[in-house]
């Protein structure tokens, strides 16, 4: 499947007795994929943010889209989609695919509408996870909690803020893995159009009114 980096099986060492996995990767980008060095048992970690791809499944009870990480053995980052097995209420193992993501960055990226718009994208929980300015520690707060609020509320939409002293619009949409893809654009750069053309009428109409003028006095 295009954009698929790789997929892959990672059994519990806490139910198996041992650490054991399968994992293919496209390591060159050429849609060759070739079997991964497996991970030790001391990778299995339940405090490491690393492998919170591997747990979480279990703990929530459903499969999940993980955040954006940097996977260290390929050098580069990606995004999982993983699901639990579990047999007898044992988590088993856990079975995904892993997304190239810096493609979809590079894509959101070149997103540029009006002349300083641009897109960004963020997750659930509103954590930035593309953006020209603004890294993962950061949400979507920083642009008032009135429009966490709004997003919550609807699947897509377009409001208003205020950010730095500058007005802004605000368009976005949910994706089905719960992400947010959102554009932003100062609010006077979408209203030139509709002040040039208010602008243009305002004259048409004073010169109207002036060879009118002329036309009744002539008269």
């Amino acid at each position: 499947t295009e954009g698929i980096l790789g997929t892959y099986v990672f059994f519990n060492p806490e139910t198996i007795n041992e650490a054991h996995d399968i994992y293919y990767a496209d390591e060159k980008g050429t849609g060759e994929f070739s079997k991964q060095k497996e991970l030790g048992e001391e990778a299995y970690s339940r405090n490491s943010s690393d492998m919170a791809w591997f747990y979480e499944p279990y703990d929530k009870g459903h499969a999940i889209w993980t955040d954006p990480f940097y996977w260290e053995s390929l050098n580069l980052n990606m995004f999982s989609y993983a699901k639990a097995i579990t047999i007898n209420n044992q988590h088993v193992g856990t079975v995904g695919i892993d997304i190239k993501f810096d493609e979809i960055k590079a894509s959101i990226n070149q997103i540029s509408p009006y002349q300083t718009g641009y897109a960004f994208l963020i997750n659930g929980n509103h954590n930035f996870l593309v953006h020209p300015e603004f890294n993962q520690e950061e949400s979507l707060s920083i642009w008032g909690n009135d429009i966490r609020e709004k997003i919550n509320k609807n699947n897509e939409g377009i409001l208003q803020y205020k950010y730095d002293n500058q007005k802004n619009y605000l368009a976005y949409k949910k994706l089905d893995n719960g992400w947010i893809l959102g554009i932003t654009v100062p609010t006077e750069e979408v209203l030139a159009g509709v002040n040039q053309s208010r602008n243009y009428m305002l004259i048409v109409s004073i010169i109207t009114v002036i060879l009118a003028l002329i036309i009744m006095f002539y008269l």
